[in-house]
This record gives structure tokens, C-alpha cells and sequence, in this order.
């Protein structure tokens, strides 16, 4: 049935974490025989949980199934404690009804405390949220034994087993199939029961197949060489980079991916990921330029150099070319072609220390956009290509597919406005989205930020619950330091929004790692590190003040262009406030 079951079959087919057999089975069951006005999720995002099913009901109510495909022969109850054999040693495991009593406390006390406080001052309206407990490799009594042994208190979960998944035993499996409505569940909880329940476009987006246009193709091939490619934001560089390093590791060729910030390289991944080739990931190393660094700092065994950037490639070079060491570096860091993203982001030494890493075959491609130099990074070296190996034209993308035309005058206003170089002035805008719901200006009092990024927040998430499209982790909030990063998570937090971050809370712990395109939870970042990335909802908060070894003109157009549908500029700065009245609302 259309519009039935999240995600579609087609994208279930294509998911990073396949379907258990189970799973599969109790979803296909599941869609086969309820009634149409019900709604099935599958592995749902859930505020950072993924519950295996979730059923919905806007008249009715929700049912969580937690799905395990255990042969319950080798686990075992002691003491009201689950234990699992594995190479004949007994371990504790945690209770799948634990968990899907989680979920429920997820669900009615956290995200939807309205329904909280109707089970809470009504009993019988606990039925809101059934909970039940799949196993798919036993019959539903063994499964009910197991479960009875466990924890025989409560009543509750139901239990059921693989035989009974038939048609005559449905109320058995949900209860409330026949039901038409309940007195207890209000309609206007829908949309933000949905806007929670429904995937996110990313998740939807990685199901995908990566596809190019014939220019951004024309540069995806492989070839040996030095190359240079320039394009404005959301032209397809990244795409470009993903293809190529897709297409040499099908051919057997090694290769490396450099970033500069650490962020970026999980995007690029979820791009090869979705690039058409058969390929061998052991072919691809995707890294950060520091990353890279450190790597060959721990395998030459050195002590790490004073200035890291300065010196660190200087004395890696000095000791590889050591003949005692050529071979300790051969085997794991000589690649067949190096191809750089964000490219603006790099220093000449940098681009002469990665050369050392290439093989004979000497393919090496640089992305940039120099409109995004947020370092002030000297870029002669590119241009004039004395010192390197670039010969030739320039390979150009003057297509922006990124983001509405709207955001993309928006942004042309700016930069024509605080003088941003563009390198490359795009031609046409082909939107991959519907025209921005909202795009909006705002100066504001820097003593309010945090006020006026959560009223930000529930601006565009009210936009989406009407619509009854899009996630919280479609959203991201880009701020300025990891101070204030840290006091807005906090904030949002504490009304029990889960976020992923960057912002380090110790000196040496980065969240950075985990910060990836298909996490379930809203987004916060800061602008570096969201550089290259890009998202379907935006809220930007422009600093009160800014230290002056960076371009702050040149970070705000990087933001404003990482922009797909919806944006909020909150800004702060007295330099931006005359820019502002004039484009207070476009």
C-alpha cells in the first residue's frame, strides 16, 4: 500500500544494516494483513534509538516489537539474570523485554510526554503503547515459557513466537488491529508522533544510487596525472571525488581520500558507499590530513614535532627518505592515486608531503573553492602551479545542485556584498528540493542566543510536522565555538532532545568521530567542521565577535551554502547588521 510502511520496500532493501531474517519476516507479515490507516516503521530513528518495529495508528496508538532471532537453547535464566553460551563460556546479556520497555519509556515519557500524563493519571490508558517481544526461532509457548521464567511479575510484554504469525491469530499479535479509535489518543498528537517516526532524508538519501551529470562525470574518471577541479558550493565536487575513488579501488588501484577536518570524511564515505562499482573497501583509506599525520608519526615511531603542521611533514619526509625506513612505509602508504577535498583548505608543503605517498602511476586530483578559504590560506601555489605537477585548464562545475535558488542569490548576495572571491560563477541552479519553506535574517542581542536558536528550532520543525516530512536529524544548528556548542546541548538535552555533536567536553576526547551524516539525532556543529557537508534545514548563529587569523566573511558564506531547503541566519556581529535589514526576510 503506498505511503504504508517507512522506509519503502525498495529502500529496506538497500539499508546499511540489513533486515534480520526475523525483522523481515514480522515486517512482511505485518504489511501483508493490517488494515491500511496503520502505519509500519522499520528500525525507526528514535531521538538516537533504533527499536526494531514500531506500528502506528493515529486513531488508536503504537506497538513496539523487538525482534530476536535467538535460538533459545543456548541461553539460559540464573537468578533473574540472562546468560548466553558462547565457546562454552556463559555470559550475561542484556533482556530484550528490558528493551522494548525502554523504547516505550522512550516513547511516552520522553518524546511524547503528553502521553505520559494520560497513562499516568489513567491506567486504562495504558494500552496507548503495547510492547511485544518477537522470537523468531522458537514457537510462541517455548518463547512464553522463556519469558515467564525471566520476569513472571508482569504481564506484559506480549511474547510470540514463528507460529504464531498467521492470519487467524492477528489480535493476538496486535491487539487493536479491529479498533477504529481510542478515547485516549488525541489527533493532534500525530504529526509529532510522525515527525519523530519517519526517516530522515539522509537515511533515505544513503539508499540511493550515487548518479553524476556528464560534466561532474567527464571529472570522475580516473586518470593518471595532477589534476585541479574548481566548482562553487554545491556544484559536486565531493560527488566527483566519491565516483573517481569508487572507480579506481573496481579496478584494483589503491587510494586515498584526504580531508582536512574529520567530519568530512564521513560524508565522503556514505557517497562511495553509494557509487555504482564493486569495489574492495581495503582499496580506500579516507582521512583527515592531521589523522594521516599522526598515523605516520606512531608507525616511524617519533616523537610528535612542536609544530605539528608546520613540522610534522618535514620531518616525516626527512626520515622516510631514510632507505631503512622506504620499505616500512611502501607496503601500507604508497598510493596509486590521492585525491584532495576541499582542497582551499591545504598548504603547498602539504601538497609536495602527499606526492612522497603516490606510486609511478602518479594520479593525484585537488577540489577546491576558493570562495570557502575560511584560513586565508595563500593559494598562488595552486594557481600559478610552480612547484607542483598541475599542467593544463582548470576542470570546472558551474551547476549548482545543492540547494533552491533562492538560498543560492541569497548567498551570491552576500558574497558580492563582503567581496568573496568566486572562482568559478555558477551558470545554473538545478534544485534537487522544493522551494525553502523559510529563509530568515535575524539580528539579534548575543545575550539571547540560546533562546533564539531553540525558537529557530521549533520554527522549521512546526514547518515540517504540517507537511509530515522530515526528522529532527535533519536539522543542524552550526555555532561558533564549542563553549557556546556545549551550552546548546545541554539545553536541548535537558528537554530531552538527544543531539550529536562535535563539541569536546575534556581537552582530548572529540565527539567528531561519531558525527555522521545517518545518525538519528538533531545535528549541532561547528561551521569548520560542517564544511563540505550539507543539510536539509539550517540554523546559523553568527558570533557577537571573531578572531581576526580567520576569515569570518568567508565562514558565513561557507554556512549559508550548506543549505538545502530551509535557513535561519541568528546573527550577532555589528558588522553583518546593515546586510540584515536589507535582506531582514527574502
Amino acid at each position: 500500500m503506498k505511503d504504508r510502511i517507512f522506509p519503502s520496500w525498495s529502500e529496506i532493501e538497500k539499508l546499511h544494516n540489513p533486515l534480520t531474517e526475523g525483522e523481515r519476516r514480522l515486517a512482511c507479515f505485518l504489511d501483508s494483513v493490517l488494515p491500511e490507516e496503520w502505519k509500519i516503521f522499520v528500525q525507526p530513528f528514535l531521538n538516537g534509538s533504533r527499536p526494531d518495529i514500531i506500528i502506528f495508528n493515529p486513531k488508536v496508538g503504537l506497538m513496539i516489537f523487538e525482534v530476536k532471532d535467538w535460538d533459545l537453547d543456548v541461553y539460559r535464566i540464573e537468578d533473574k539474570n540472562l546468560l548466553v553460551c558462547s565457546s562454552s563460556n556463559w555470559y550475561e546479556v542484556g533482556s530484550p523485554f528490558d528493551k522494548v520497555r525502554f523504547y516505550r519509556r522512550l516513547l511516552a515519557d520522553i518524546l511524547f510526554p503528553l502521553l505520559g500524563k494520560v497513562m499516568g493519571r489513567d491506567r486504562r490508558a495504558y494500552g496507548i503503547i503495547k510492547e511485544a517481544v518477537y522470537f523468531h526461532k522458537v514457537k510462541g509457548n517455548k518463547a512464553r515459557g522463556f519469558w515467564r521464567a525471566l520476569q513472571n511479575k508482569s504481564r506484559y510484554p506480549l511474547v510470540l513466537g514463528y507460529d504464531d504469525l498467521h492470519v487467524s491469530n492477528l489480535k493476538n499479535v496486535v491487539p487493536d488491529y479491529t479498533r477504529q479509535h481510542s478515547r485516549y489518543f488525541k489527533k493532534e498528537w500525530e504529526n509529532e508522533i510522525l515527525f519523530w517516526l519517519k526517516p530522515p532524508y539522509h537515511e533515505k538519501e544513503r539508499t540511493n544510487p550515487l548518479r553524476l551529470n556528464k560534466e561532474q562525470q567527464k571529472h570522475g574518471e580516473p586518470t593518471p596525472g595532477h589534476h585541479r577541479l574548481r566548482g562553487p558550493t554545491g556544484s559536486g565536487k565531493s560527488f566527483v571525488i566519491a565516483y573517481r575513488a569508487a572507480k579506481l579501488a573496481s579496478m584494483g588501484h589503491k587510494v586515498l581520500v584526504v580531508t582536512f577536518n574529520i567530519t568530512l570524511g564521513h560524508y565522503i564515505r556514505d557517497l562511495i558507499q553509494r557509487a555504482p562499482f564493486d569495489f574492495k573497501w581495503e582499496n580506500i583509506k579516507i582521512i583527515h590530513f592531521h589523522g594521516f599525520c599522526n598515523e605516520l608519526i606512531n608507525k616511524l615511531e617519533l616523537p610528535p614535532p612542536g609544530d605539528f603542521l608546520r613540522d610534522v611533514p618535514r620531518v616525516i619526509v626527512e626520515k622516510i627518505e631514510e632507505s631503512s625506513y622506504k620499505n616500512k612505509i611502501k607496503k601500507d602508504y604508497l598510493f596509486d592515486a590521492i585525491l584532495i577535498d576541499e582542497g582551499q583548505d591545504f598548504e603547498w608543503e602539504w601538497y609536495k608531503f602527499l606526492c612522497k605517498f603516490l606510486s609511478d602511476r602518479d594520479e593525484l586530483l585537488l577540489a577546491c573553492d576558493k570562495a570557502q578559504n575560511i584560513y586565508k590560506r595563500k593559494l598562488d601555489w595552486i594557481y600559478n602551479m610552480k612547484g607542483t605537477k598541475f599542467r593544463g585548464r582548470w576542470g570546472e562545475l558551474k551547476t549548482i545542485y545543492r540547494f533552491p535558488l533562492k538560498i543560492a542569490r541569497f548567498a551570491n548576495s552576500f558574497s558580492k556584498t563582503f567581496n568573496i572571491y568566486q572562482d568559478v560563477v555558477y551558470e545554473k541552479v538545478v534544485p534537487l528540493f522544493d522551494q525553502p519553506d523559510i529563509i530568515e535574517w535575524r539580528n539579534i542581542n548575543y545575550k539571547d542566543w540560546l533562546q533564539e536558536v531553540y525558537v529557530a528550532f521549533n520554527e522549521i520543525k512546526e514547518i515540517l510536522k504540517k507537511k509530515g516530512k522530515g526528522h529532527p536529524s535533519d536539522i543542524v544548528i552550526l555555532l561558533s565555538s564549542h563553549n557556546e556548542g556545549l551550552m546548546a546541548v545541554e539545553f536541548f538535552e535537558k528537554i530531552n532532545i538527544e543531539v550529536n555533536h562535535v563539541f569536546q567536553r575534556r581537552a582530548g576526547i572529540t565527539q567528531k568521530i561519531s558525527f555522521y551524516p545517518g545518525d538519528s539525532r538533531l545535528k549541532m556543529c561547528t561551521i569548520h567542521s560542517f564544511k563540505g557537508w550539507e543539510a536539509q534545514h539550517v540554523i546559523l548563529l553568527i558570533p557577537k565577535e571573531w578572531k581576526e587569523n580567520e576569515n569570518l566573511d568567508a565562514l558565513i558564506y561557507t554556512a549559508i551554502t550548506r543549505t538545502q531547503k530551509n535557513l535561519i541566519v541568528l546573527n550577532c556581529n555589528k558588522r553583518y547588521h546593515s546586510f540584515g535589514e536589507s535582506l531582514r526576510k527574502v
